[in-house]
């Protein structure tokens, strides 16, 4: 991922949040923000994020694809638990935690 897409979602996000306010507010070191992001993209200065990190934006973006709440699985542990049936298996608990931190290393 290079560093003028992430300026790119920092000033568009930025602008957002400032519509009401006066462009002087948007300054920095007498620039404007868009003239700083310009200048320093033509740098053409690129981050490099750790594997990790890239592990973890894939993992996020596989994550917003799946439905938000699984009605049906939270419906039938809820109703285990009121009746005193929900017993949690520590050890299967502890394997899907690992996996997913393995996910994560890479």
């Amino acid at each position: 991922m290079d560093i003028n897409s992430i300026l790119r979602g920092v000033v568009n996000n930025a602008s957002k949040g400032l519509t009401d306010l006066d462009n002087t507010t948007r300054k920095t070191d007498g620039k404007s923000l868009d003239a700083s992001v310009a200048t320093f993209a033509k740098n053409e200065e690129k981050v490099t994020l750790t594997s990790a990190a890239s592990r973890l934006g894939e993992l996020a973006q596989q994550a917003s694809n799946q439905p938000e709440v699984n009605a049906e699985r939270v419906a039938s542990l809820r109703a285990a638990i009121a009746e005193g049936n929900y017993k949690p298996n520590p050890a299967s608990i502890a394997a899907r935690l690992m996996t997913f931190e393995n996910q994560i290393k890479g």
